[in-house]
């Protein structure tokens, strides 16, 4: 069975998408100003982290530590989560 897609429901669709990240966006930032400087320093050990765990799948040197990268990449990470999303200040 063919759903016939509509012109106004795709633009309905796409207008609750953006109205969703708009709010998802708005929720982060504002949870993102009561950081530390702890909290800023873990954030970016864990986009570098990521970085460099990916440069790992590239170059030799870094492959034998892709393990510790990837491990300082998922706790960083989670911390993050927790301190935006379930962390109540």
């Amino acid at each position: 069975m063919k759903k016939n897609i509509t012109k106004e429901s795709a633009i309905r669709y796409l207008q609750d998408t953006s109205d969703s990240i708009s709010s998802l966006i708005k929720f982060i930032i504002a949870r993102v100003r009561d950081f530390s400087i702890f909290d800023f320093a873990l954030m970016k050990l864990c986009l570098i982290s990521f970085g460099l765990y990916l440069g790992s799948k590239f170059a030799a040197f870094f492959k034998k530590f892709r393990i510790v990268l990837f491990m300082w990449f998922i706790f960083s990470s989670l911390y993050m989560i927790w301190r935006i999303f379930i962390s109540e200040d």
